[in-house]
């Protein structure tokens, strides 16, 4: 697992995400919808939002189609994964989740912090399902600190009981590969820590 400064790096020296084109676009649909579908304040749970979800997501699909970023049966048109990529992070900075570092700091992507009303975990997994953007999650999961994508595991694992049985089978082997590899990423950064004396650093009052 990299390294908190290492990630930071990596973005400090990635190009700006620009809140314009298809950022600035997919901010207008989720503004436009918290405000005239549903707020997403309510949209906790799948039970009695189904209606306001499918609304939501199909909006974003229309969007996307529109961009030719998803081909006529809404799969990720393997020319344009980049685009995908960065539209699924920005939903992701726009989530309801923990960080354990100042976002706001980050110059490269504190423009897009609330830009966009927060998701829920519940309505983020409905637009990763719904838009078939799940590699992008499964990339997440794998390269990102146990502590964040830990965050998505159970409305993850909840989700899944509304997908079709092959839809099932195909996305817990992805998401069980992905937990593997950042466990093992994890792993393979303790080797190189003292392990003692961290576990000392860590008992001895500050």
């Amino acid at each position: 697992m990299k390294e908190f400064c290492t990630l930071l790096n990596e973005i400090r020296n990635s190009t700006v995400m620009e809140l314009s084109g298809d950022l600035n676009k997919v901010s207008l649909i989720l503004n436009n919808t918290n405000r005239y579908v549903r707020s997403f304040d309510n949209i906790i749970f799948d039970g009695g939002n189904e209606p306001y979800i499918i609304e939501i997501v199909a909006r974003l699909l229309r969007f996307l189609r529109r961009q030719n970023y998803l081909n006529e049966h809404n799969k990720v048109n393997e020319q344009y994964v980049t685009q995908l990529r960065q539209i699924t992070m920005y939903l992701f900075l726009n989530t309801d989740v923990s960080f354990r570092y100042d976002l706001s700091r980050v110059v490269h992507v504190k423009h897009l912090l609330s830009t966009a009303p927060q998701l829920s975990k519940c309505l983020l997994l409905n637009c990763i399902w719904g838009l078939d953007l799940d590699r992008f999650l499964y990339e997440i999961v794998s390269n990102t600190p146990l502590w964040f994508s830990m965050q998505f595991l159970d409305q993850t694992i909840s989700s899944l009981r509304y997908a079709k049985p092959y839809e099932v089978l195909e996305r817990t082997e992805s998401l069980v590969r992905s937990i593997c590899l950042a466990i093992g990423r994890t792993d393979c950064d303790w080797q190189k820590i003292d392990r003692n004396r961290y576990v000392d650093h860590q008992r001895t009052p500050g």
